[in-house]
């Protein structure tokens, strides 16, 4: 059974959908997740991507985070998620959009731009998700400069180094559990473009 770990809603129990459909984070990776992160989640703008029960955005509306979208394209997922945010009290800085993950990022419109991005599809096709997913968010610009991305993903696939301008900047394992992290690649000359790229 998932909960917040800790912030304004530590220790609340949170529902989870019948079935095995639904794979909530680890206690263990989610507390490295936010121990990583730090204070990047005070203030931040957060998207949860395949959200599940909502765990992962609910935790960081508890650790501070100012705003949070989850999306996720289960019917019952997007129940389960509604009554977690309300047993935390976050209906007033959430919303919960009930759609195809990557209609979401293909369509979306700019309202927002995100500090915080968090991505766990399938884990069978994590990686092809990701890359299409990394096209989209970084043609729409649906991310501020600094914004980081974090994959969820099987510990026995190999993330892409770049997808598109998204650069992996380090990945952490926890069982079978890997989360990687991306930042934008801004190169530092950018006259070195015409001469090739960097393979740092």
């Amino acid at each position: 059974m998932p909960r917040v770990i800790s912030g304004s809603a530590g220790g609340r129990a949170l529902s989870a959908p019948n079935g095995s459909d639904t794979r909530p984070t680890s206690d263990r990776a989610k507390e490295a997740l936010f121990s990583i992160l730090g204070d990047r989640v005070s203030e931040a703008v957060f998207l949860d991507l395949f959200s599940g029960t909502g765990q992962i955005a609910i935790e960081a509306l508890s650790r501070g985070a100012a705003y949070a979208v989850l999306v996720d394209s289960a019917r019952n997922s997007i129940r389960c998620i509604k009554d977690n945010i309300g047993k935390c009290g976050f209906e007033e800085n959430s919303l919960v959009v009930c759609d195809d993950v990557l209609r979401f990022v293909r369509n979306y419109g700019k309202q927002i731009l995100f500090d915080l991005v968090y991505i766990d599809p399938p884990y069978a096709d994590a990686v092809s998700y990701f890359r299409k997913i990394g096209l989209y968010l970084d043609e729409n610009t649906m991310l501020n400069n600094d914004a980081i991305i974090v994959l969820e993903h099987d510990s026995k696939c190999h993330p892409d180094d770049f997808v598109t301008n998204l650069k992996l900047k380090r990945c952490c394992k926890y069982g079978t559990v890997m989360l990687s992290f991306y930042e934008r690649y801004a190169p530092i000359d950018e006259s070195c473009s015409a001469g090739g790229s960097d393979k740092k």
